[in-house]
């Protein structure tokens, strides 16, 4: 079924996908059937995509043949779930900035943009956070500190912005380190300033309870 759901939505026109399955069972057959294929020839990993009815996304390759099936456009597949801010003005002259926050997340579970009030920490974080959120297939979620004074409260006030519940016999800290240890999500914790020193541990556990999540930290302070 998965394999139908990729033949029949995924590739746009002037492309060829590959699920990682027969990539992985091409195995070290591989490069000889892509030199028999020519010169330029190659397998281009786009990483874990969601298709049509199934929530559990799988790693997807395009097969790039120069000047036959080299359309570089995004596939067709579902968008990862965000509620990343849309911002009412464009962000001019951090394009660096942003570059440089955006391989921060690719190489550390945890980044923190510390800085006075009204830098700019925020934006410069939503807007990283939108140019990976390729790379997330459970989501990009930003989650607003500043209305909570108690540290206590974090993991609910995460759990509240990305859809978590809790259930009968759990508690709502319980379903999200539940919900978080099998999935590849990155969440923004905006303005931790205030929760500080307490929160960095709790930002630590949750981190150290779910590999697959990566946070991006705006703070006065450094979490130390």
């Amino acid at each position: 079924h998965r394999a139908h759901r990729i033949r029949l939505l995924c590739a746009n026109g002037g492309q060829v996908v590959l699920s990682d399955a027969l990539v992985a069972a091409l195995g070290a057959d591989l490069p000889g059937l892509l030199a028999a294929l020519g010169d330029g020839v190659e397998i281009v990993d786009v990483g874990p995509r969601r298709v049509k009815d199934f929530e559990d996304p799988r790693r997807l390759h395009r097969l790039v043949i120069p000047g036959a099936a080299d359309d570089g456009r995004p596939l067709r597949t579902l968008e990862a779930p965000s509620n990343l801010p849309e911002s009412a003005t464009s962000l001019v002259g951090r394009e660096a900035e942003i570059a440089l926050v955006a391989d921060l997340i690719a190489r550390s579970r945890i980044v923190t943009l510390i800085g006075p009030g009204g830098t700019g920490k925020t934006r410069l974080a939503i807007a990283a956070a939108s140019t990976v959120r390729e790379r997330f297939p459970h989501g990009t979620w930003f989650v607003d500190l500043a209305p909570t004074r108690d540290a206590a409260l974090l993991e609910a006030t995460v759990a509240a912005a990305i859809g978590v519940r809790e259930s009968t016999g759990h508690t709502v800290v319980d379903e999200l380190r539940e919900h978080l240890r099998e999935r590849h999500l990155l969440v923004v914790l905006d303005n931790l300033e205030q929760l500080l020193p307490e929160a960095a541990a709790r930002v630590t556990a949750l981190l150290r309870d779910a590999p697959g999540l990566r946070v991006v930290v705006t703070s006065r302070e450094l979490l130390r």
